[in-house]
């Protein structure tokens, strides 16, 4: 299953694929206005989600930083991990793709499992989905603008976090590698 930014995944079970995939359609998709230009990922997000706008807690001003990153690695780890023989843990990171972000962060918030595995990695709920977030709209955004032709990156990505990506790909790529989302651009 291909991701946001070109971003695929290699061996997450299907519903940890599909609450990932589900929060990149949701860091993409624009809150203030739709675009049906061609290339638009904003558009693109906001058509695929076939429903209303995703986003509910504002990113826009979150900065992602080595650490953040880090830690929701490991954190998805964990969960991964954990969701693969608990049921509860793969329902608290299950998605169906018309949650709201704040509706993401409050299932992981009433796991008290999942929110344990979180604190473990050194995160709370709210922190883990908005370092994901932020980070799959950045990650977006620099592929959009990469790409060629360059498509149109969403505009209501921090540029920040475009630069943090682009600024420590090289210390990154391993990282998002060992947590099995490889680039594939």
């Amino acid at each position: 299953m291909t991701l946001g930014g070109g971003y695929t995944v290699k061996y997450f079970n299907r519903s940890v694929a599909l609450t990932i995939a589900a929060l990149s359609v949701a860091a993409c998709a624009s809150r203030d206005s739709d675009h049906s230009a061609g290339g638009d990922v904003g558009s693109t997000a906001s058509a695929f989600s076939g429903g209303p706008k995703l986003i509910d807690v504002d990113v826009r001003n979150y900065e992602l930083d080595m650490e953040h990153v880090r830690k929701w690695l490991a954190g998805m780890e964990a969960l991964m991990s954990a969701a693969k023989s608990d049921t509860s843990i793969a329902a608290a990171v299950a998605s169906n793709g018309q949650e709201t972000t704040q509706q993401s962060i409050a299932k992981l918030d009433a796991n008290d499992r999942a929110r344990e595995l979180l604190r473990q990695a050194g995160l709370t709920p709210r922190e883990y989905v908005l370092t994901m977030t932020a980070y799959l709209q950045a990650a977006t955004a620099d592929a959009a603008q990469r790409a060629s032709p360059p498509g149109k990156a969403p505009s209501d990505v921090n540029p920040k976090n475009v630069e943090f990506i682009r600024d420590h790909r090289s210390e990154l790529e391993p990282l998002i590698n060992k947590a099995g989302l490889s680039p594939t651009s």
